[in-house]
């Protein structure tokens, strides 16, 4: 069995900077795969969507694993939120109502689309004081999604399909709004 690779890999000069700028989420709906349109790893084409920027003070992660086991080769995308503070208003358990797919601009400008087919769900919600003075306090969540190909590039958001939200609220599916900017209810900036 033979693999080509059809293109090199020239010398790059390290320009990588690390973290995140930009999150963004939006319910996931379930579209036709025809309906996301690629080329390769890039996103060309997505159904006509509005997206909530969702800030995070701590440095978010993402990871993007690739995984195999007996029913072939998938990937696991990861990104883990950190929001200082803890206060008898958040509503972070909203979250962990539904499905979401997010968006993830890094520290490079470069968008990638989180559950892309599949969507994605919040998990491991913990709340924390730390042991000592100088330790974290505050609120921890995960969001993970098992897909059969890599997160997706976008080379612009408008072009593919997204439109950034001017509001500050998300939907939920059971008419809740989660406040996603600074508010009386939950502060996330």
């Amino acid at each position: 069995m033979s693999c080509d690779l059809t293109l090199s890999r020239g010398r790059i000069c390290n320009r990588g900077i690390g973290g995140l700028d930009e999150i963004y989420i939006f319910p996931y709906v379930q579209y036709a795969d025809s309906q996301i349109v690629r080329t390769a790893l890039t996103l060309t084409s997505f159904p006509a969507t509005t997206i909530y920027r969702f800030y995070a003070i701590a440095d978010p992660n993402f990871t993007d694993t690739e995984q195999e086991d007996d029913g072939g080769k998938s990937y696991k995308e990861a990104l883990s939120l950190t929001f200082p503070v803890l206060d008898s208003t958040n509503e972070f358990q909203k979250l962990i109502k539904m499905d979401y797919r997010m968006i993830v601009q890094d520290r490079n400008g470069i968008y990638r689309l989180l559950g892309a087919y599949k969507g994605g769900i919040f998990n491991n919600l913990k709340s924390e004081t730390g042991g000592a003075k100088a330790e974290f306090s505050g609120y921890k969540i995960d969001w993970e999604s098992t897909e059969e190909l890599p997160a997706l590039f976008i080379g612009d958001l408008a072009s593919a399909g997204f439109t950034v939200s001017s509001d500050n609220f998300l939907q939920l599916e059971e008419d809740d709004l989660l406040l996603l900017e600074q508010n009386e209810f939950m502060i996330l900036e």
